[in-house]
């Protein structure tokens, strides 16, 4: 890659960590780095026939729909970044279409499942952490990324409620029940003071006293989910069934959407599907003349 276009990109990166999450900075970066390494590969110039060229390479590879609008999702950004910044006069992302990707449906626990899961944390210190972690996730509906980060003055028993800082530096306070509150209550008591040092801020610490990270999160999800049989091990399930679980108990869409930290009302709408695709094999199971 030239050093005038690393300068861009290094520029653009900068710019991003002002408002953006780590992530998605990372994900930016990327795009921006892949499209200049084929403009530089082929010798092309930056405009809006090397950018259709672009994505006819990565349609020919054979990338999903998905991949191929979130790579122009951050070619977009960059274009913005170069607009506002003076240096970019016509902008060829305004002319490009991003390719409509199949909305895959979430995939949620079931309550059976999180029961089961609940029920498979074992005895001790590990078992109390994990049932406390499991608790709050499903609770509270939280990124895992947000429940990784969340430090102990952020939460507040009493109140059933934690502030948290979600994507885009968002802030919001998310709620949880008696159930989750006093999950924390005895990791915080019985569990956490074996490991933890007084000047350690985190929530939730690995046996090391340090933060515990969100890979160190899932594989404790993971491992619930497998010793209780559940149909897919991914922590993100948890949240899914948060959303669907209120929406089948008759919560209204938009409270649904304030505590899950959606911007869009139609992230959220997403789970009005599951909710009745569930009603509906509930309906074929259960009905003499489904």
């Amino acid at each position: 890659m030239t050093s005038e276009h690393q300068a861009q990109i290094d520029a653009f990166a900068q710019h991003l960590m002002l408002s953006q999450s780590p992530r998605t900075v990372d994900a930016y970066r990327r795009d921006a780095v892949a499209f200049f390494q084929f403009l530089d590969d082929r010798h092309l110039s930056f405009g809006l026939s090397s950018v259709r060229s672009y994505l006819l390479d990565l349609q020919e590879r054979r990338l999903s729909r998905r991949t191929v609008a979130r790579r122009l999702a951050g070619l977009r950004a960059f274009c913005r970044y170069q607009e506002e910044a003076g240096d970019l006069a016509a902008n060829p992302l305004r002319l490009v279409r991003t390719p409509k990707a199949r909305r895959l449906l979430p995939h949620p626990f079931s309550r059976e499942e999180i029961e089961r899961m609940l029920a498979a944390g074992g005895p001790g210190a590990d078992g109390l952490r994990a049932r406390a972690v499991l608790e709050l996730f499903y609770g509270s509906g939280l990124r895992i990324s947000e429940l990784a980060s969340l430090d102990l003055d952020a939460i507040d028993l009493s109140q059933h409620s934690a502030d948290v800082i979600g994507k885009g530096g968002r802030a919001r306070r998310a709620l949880f029940g008696q159930p989750a509150a006093d999950a924390v209550g005895r990791y915080l008591k019985d569990a956490r003071p074996l490991w933890a040092g007084a000047g350690e801020p985190a929530l939730f610490v690995n046996r090391r006293g340090d933060r515990l990270s969100v890979r160190g999160l899932r594989r404790i999800v993971a491992a619930l989910a497998r010793r209780a049989g559940a149909t897919s091990t991914s922590p993100h399930g948890l949240r899914h069934s948060f959303a669907t679980h209120l929406l089948e108990g008759g919560a209204d869409l938009r409270a649904v959407q304030e505590l899950l930290g959606h911007r869009s009302l139609s992230s959220t709408q997403i789970y009005t599907h599951v909710a009745m695709t569930q009603m509906q094999e509930e309906y074929k199971r259960s009905h003499p003349r489904a």
